[in-house]
This record gives C-alpha cells, structure tokens and sequence, in this order.
C-alpha cells in the first residue's frame, strides 16, 4: 500500500471510517455498536480516528446525513 501513497494502518483506518459512515447512514445502530463493528475497541478511538477522516464526529455526520 505504501505504491498508493498511504500505510497500511491509514488504509485500515480510512476503510474502517468508510464501512462506519454508511453504517450512520443506513442502519439505526448506536455508535457504540458501530465502532465495535467496524474494529475499534474504545469508542474514543473511534471518535478521534472518524473525526480526522470526515471533520465531523460521528453522530453530526449521521445528523447532517439524515436532514
């Protein structure tokens, strides 16, 4: 992945964020449940490694999403 100009651990992370996003958008899961879903075992990870990804946290960017 380093050919494509990122780690390894940023493709995890932003694929990671790409699969939690249309789960905020599609699904009623609670956040929580999301993050465990998607592979973090500390919501706060979550929420910090979202927020650098989209520039929101993850439940304005469900908020914005369902307007």
């Amino acid at each position: 992945l380093r050919a494509y100009g990122i780690s390894p651990i940023a493709y995890r992370n932003k694929l990671r964020c790409k699969i939690a996003a249309e789960l905020l958008i599609y699904t009623q899961l609670s956040i929580y449940e999301i993050s465990i879903r998607v592979g973090y075992s500390d919501v706060s990870d979550f929420y910090r490694g979202f927020k650098k990804q989209y520039g929101i946290s993850p439940s304005a960017y469900r908020a914005q999403s369902n307007k």
